[in-house]
């Protein structure tokens, strides 16, 4: 199906049976990084992550991939640091997870920095992917959802920054 074919009408009224990819955090699974500072946190209003009505159209007539690329994750800052990682095991995740949480190893690096851990250490990534996100079989906005979580978790992590590493996990963003 080309990505600008709408879906057919058989996915029905807010259908949880998307096409969707396969989740590709999976073990051996390889892929490249780079450091990035989160914007501001997004503010938190009652029904900041509700699903309006022309968001309710566009996902019937959207693939889920299609949306995806329709709307990227909020800008931020671009950091110094590119890691090469391979997952070693999915802790949490899948389709209709929040986020996805994994384990991985620091197979290479380019830094400016002296923060980064040594190669091979093993570590926990958690991604926020709108495309495998659970939208409450259409009530929420995928996209507005993991905008909020990452940006909170992140800045929470950088206000928190004294700790990381002593009570709570180090952040390398």
């Amino acid at each position: 199906m080309p990505i600008s074919e709408p879906l057919t009408p058989s996915f029905g009224h807010l259908s949880t049976k998307l096409l969707q990819p396969p989740v590709p955090y999976s073990a051996m699974w390889r892929f490249t990084a780079k450091s990035h500072t989160a914007p501001r946190p997004t503010p938190v209003v009652r029904g900041c992550c509700i699903n309006n009505e022309s968001d309710r159209t566009e996902r019937r007539k959207l693939r889920p991939i299609d949306r995806c690329l329709k709307h990227p994750p909020l800008p931020g800052k671009d950091g110094y640091d590119t890691v090469t990682l391979e997952v070693i095991d999915r802790l949490k995740g899948g389709d209709g997870h929040n986020s996805q949480v994994f384990t991985f190893r620091l197979l290479d690096f380019a830094s400016k920095s002296q923060l980064l851990p040594q190669k091979g250490t093993v570590l926990v990534a958690k991604i926020y992917d709108p495309l495998y996100f659970e939208d409450d079989e259409g009530h929420l906005n995928p996209f507005l959802c993991v905008d909020k979580y990452y940006t909170h978790e992140a800045n929470a992590y950088m206000a928190l920054s004294e700790f990381q590493g002593q009570g709570i996990p180090r952040y390398y963003g």
